[in-house]
């Protein structure tokens, strides 16, 4: 069991190209921690650094107490889960579960003893004779977490290693990680995971934290709800959540003594819930944001303030719920509409939607940091 610490990480190749800028991030003992974010942001270029398989240009990385900058992989007492699987293929399921536990000559009873417990818990016992050309591509993810976990890791490091699954055996298998977590910690084998995805929805379901990531630096760390209802700039609001936040460009003005957000000719009064929450006290350009379930249908006979009438470009039924796509003050818009007292929205049909001025976010314009605070 160990904490894993980051302080000032930096990665900067021979050509000169900075890949990780100086980012700092303490994982906790028996954390389960999530780095999200875009393609090329450097996530799975941190977790190498972690595993040793990327040399670190400056900055120094704790695994436990112990400085490991200039540790072998193999003695940093991590297991690392590849996109991959990485698996020999002339090996069957046993041995391939074996091979790292021989490297520590380790007894044959104990290893036996471990691939059983751990072929148990990922309900992989039938395949334990089979080789990797035999089995699908889950039972092959599966396999391969089984070979981490008996060598009962401080640090388990999971990169992308659902992205080559189909959609269905993607959910069934984050869902077995997130058990082999809880499992574990249960049986006192309570271990740090580090996981790296592009996916956000993989990120809000499996981490007790997520570290959102891009160009090399760290967006902000924090619980997943946390992460979803505060974002703390415009790039973690756009990226959390699925569909994405709606962003556009306002102007925050103080009118009369009140807020008010003004979108082209709209001008609407913010409520309490929102200016008490104010980081600034100037009228300025911002990007507002909302939540596509925070856009919607306005009921029979019912008035808001902030209603618009749109017209419906494209639709997308998801059985209990629609996307409903849109153009309005030359922006595109989303919101999310549950179907439980709703009739169907029709394509090409024109809709009243209300915005819940309750739930917007308002970021600075030039530096794309939230202007409310995170209470």
């Amino acid at each position: 069991m160990a904490a894993v610490t980051l302080r000032q990480i930096e990665k900067t190749y021979p050509n000169g190209f900075q890949a990780v800028h100086g980012i700092d991030l303490h994982i906790d003992d028996g954390e389960f921690m999530v780095l999200v974010g875009p393609s090329g942001c450097a996530k799975s270029t941190t977790l190498r650094m972690i595993a040793g398989l990327e040399a670190i240009s400056a900055g120094d990385l704790l695994i436990g107490e112990q400085r490991v900058n200039d540790l072998a992989p193999k003695n940093r007492g991590i297991a690392m889960v590849f996109q991959n699987y990485a698996l020999y293929p002339h090996m069957n399921a046993y041995q391939n579960m074996a091979f790292g536990l021989k490297q520590l000559r380790l007894a044959k009873s104990e290893i036996c003893s471990r691939i059983e417990q751990a072929a148990k818990n990922l309900d992989i016992a039938h395949l334990l004779d089979k080789k990797p050309s035999e089995m699908s591509g889950g039972q092959r993810q599966r396999v391969a977490l089984g070979r981490a976990i008996v060598r009962k890791p401080d640090v388990f490091l999971f990169d992308e290693p659902l992205s080559n699954l189909d959609a269905k055996l993607r959910v069934s298998t984050r869902i077995g990680i997130a058990k082999l977590h809880q499992e574990l910690k249960e049986v006192g084998q309570q271990s740090t995971m580090i996981y790296v995805t592009h996916d956000q929805v993989e990120a809000m379901t499996l981490g007790d934290r997520i570290c959102v990531m891009n160009d090399g630096q760290i967006m902000q760390v924090d619980t997943p709800m946390h992460l979803y209802h505060h974002p703390a700039n415009k790039f973690v609001a756009g990226f959390i959540g699925s569909p994405a936040m709606n962003l556009a460009p306002a102007q925050l003005e103080y009118i009369d003594q009140q807020w008010v957000i003004q979108l082209g000719e709209y001008q609407w009064v913010l409520p309490a819930s929102v200016t008490q929450r104010l980081q600034i006290r100037q009228s300025k350009s911002v990007w507002l944001g909302i939540r596509p379930e925070h856009i919607r249908p306005v009921k029979s006979n019912e008035r808001t303030e902030s209603q618009v009438q749109i017209h419906v470009d494209v639709v997308e039924a998801m059985g209990n719920e629609q996307y409903v796509y849109f153009k309005w003050q030359a922006e595109s818009w989303i919101s999310r509409v549950s179907l439980d007292e709703l009739e169907l929205i029709e394509k090409g049909s024109t809709q009243w939607l209300t915005f819940d001025l309750n739930k917007l976010h308002l970021f600075d314009k030039d530096t794309e940091q939230s202007l409310l605070d995170a209470s």
